[in-house]
């Protein structure tokens, strides 16, 4: 019977000291008659916190490798002689604005081609006519 007296101190020796330690390795908890329950939502909040933490760092790093990576992108698209999206839009709009002004001198000429058709043919009219009026 006194070993297993001896056992049951030894148990209740044991919890103690594990409590002991858990009292020494987290300040913050303390001994309460509260249920466990209680302690729940606050442990629900601290992990929500560490996983936002998480979140947090994984996006950092996330737009890290997008800056690394685009940036290399940029070295081989450069070393390859290709031009970039924003060049190749600037000069394509520079392209189509040279290509209207061209339709509209293209206009212009025309209509003044015809201007100087009519004049010629009036002058060549009106010259046939002066010449038949002083043979007369």
């Amino acid at each position: 019977m006194a070993s297993g007296a001896h056992t049951l101190y030894k148990a209740q020796n044991v919890r103690y000291r594990h409590t002991h330690t858990l009292l020494t390795f987290m300040p913050q908890t303390r001994m309460m008659e509260k249920p466990v329950m209680a302690d729940k939502p606050r442990f629900f909040d601290d992990l929500a916190g560490v996983a936002g933490g998480a979140f947090s760092a994984l996006t950092g790093v996330r737009e890290e490798i997008h800056a690394i990576v685009r940036s290399r992108v940029d070295e081989v698209l450069t070393g390859l002689q290709v031009v970039r999206r924003e060049e190749f839009e600037v000069m394509r709009d520079l392209a189509a604005q040279a290509r209207i002004g061209q339709e509209e001198a293209e206009r212009r000429l025309a209509a003044l081609e015809e201007r100087v058709t009519a004049l010629e043919h009036k002058l060549a009219h009106n010259t046939h006519e002066h010449g038949h009026q002083h043979q007369d």
